[in-house]
């Protein structure tokens, strides 16, 4: 179905494999790219975008997880399922002057929740990001923790000191 006004086609109702997030577009921030999510993607009820615009990059990209074919030109069929789809894309204004990202499905599948995290840092510039330092809590009271009858002394301690 064309989407009215904008040289642009949408794909419904269709379940994805292969879930590939493109390092061509400069939205990930969070999200790694060039790695490509193998099995079914959750859901049977995506939308994909297709476009040869200049205006409209893939962020992400799969293939259809259904085997379905369709009939080409002098009697020759395409596995549809060898075909990629653009299930998040991005709309850089172009035409209209707006720049958004486009999403096919919700939040259900968690590459989805951090390309969102991503797609409100860059509209917003930066004004709308989570810092990207992490932390990892030990608890050191587990390394105390040993066999039954068995206790760590200072001597064992004072070790790791010396």
């Amino acid at each position: 179905m064309k989407v009215k006004d904008f040289p642009l086609f949408i794909h419904s109702k269709l379940s994805l494999r292969d879930y590939y997030v493109s390092s061509e577009t400069s939205v990930a921030r969070i999200t790694r790219t060039d790695r490509t999510y193998v099995d079914k993607v959750p859901g049977s009820s995506w939308t994909v975008f297709v476009s040869n615009h200049s205006t409209y990059i893939p962020v992400s990209q799969a293939r259809l997880s259904s085997h379905l074919s369709a009939p080409q030109a002098n009697n020759i069929t395409v596995e549809l399922t060898d075909v990629v789809y653009s299930p998040v894309i991005l709309d850089r204004g172009k035409r209209d002057g707006i720049r958004r990202l486009l999403f096919g499905a919700g939040f259900e599948f968690w590459l989805h929740r951090m390309l969102f995290l991503d797609a409100l840092s860059f509209l917003s510039h930066g004004q709308l990001s989570l810092p990207l330092d992490r932390f990892i809590l030990v608890d050191i009271d587990d390394v105390f923790m040993g066999r039954s009858g068995f206790r760590v002394k200072e001597a064992d301690i004072m070790v790791w000191y010396v």
